[in-house]
């Protein structure tokens, strides 16, 4: 079980990496919207964390960087076809990664305890793509956003995102 865990831990510089990409393409849509379309954002956010809170979380660890690490949701992994999977992903996040929110977003992210984003994973292509984003304090719901057309990224090999598709894709095969 030890050995296991070590897997999902092993590089992390590239999860370091990996955070701030998503965190970058996330503030440019931040900060290219318009409002409407965020505030019908910020309600579709609701709605999705309100129903996975209610139908529980298995958390599982695949990688860390520096403080902040990165789990997914084992017991919400849905299948979208025979090799497309949607699985939550939760970033707790540490000290120098609130403050590099707090240097490009302001005072509202002070709090930011963890992020979670709802991505897929083609087990097939090796490929992933973030649908939406959650910030979160300890008490509430600090910003929630989602992409209209999400790119599909290449998974490249011992990188994080290489954890979790090995995570999801083989616990998913051996069903």
């Amino acid at each position: 079980m030890a050995k296991e865990k070590d897997n999902y831990l092993e590089n992390e510089e590239d999860s370091r990496r990996t955070l701030r990409i998503i965190l970058t393409i996330w503030w440019t849509m931040i900060l290219g919207g318009e409002r409407m379309k965020w505030v019908l954002v910020i309600l579709s956010g609701f709605f999705i964390f309100g129903y996975s809170e209610a139908r529980g979380e298995d958390w599982k660890l695949f990688s860390r960087s520096e403080g902040s690490s990165f789990f997914f949701d084992a017991e919400g992994v849905s299948s979208r076809s025979e090799n497309l999977y949607r699985v939550w992903v939760k970033v707790e996040i540490s000290e120098k990664d609130r403050s590099a929110w707090v240097q490009k977003g302001g005072q509202k992210y002070l709090d930011l305890s963890y992020i979670k984003s709802l991505m897929e994973i083609d087990c097939k292509d090796k490929t992933e793509r973030s649908l939406s984003l959650e910030l979160f304090s300890e008490q509430k719901t600090l910003d929630s956003f989602k992409s209209e057309d999400p790119q599909w990224n290449p998974i490249s090999p011992g990188s994080s995102w290489n954890n979790l598709h090995k995570a999801v894709c083989e616990q998913r095969s051996t069903l």
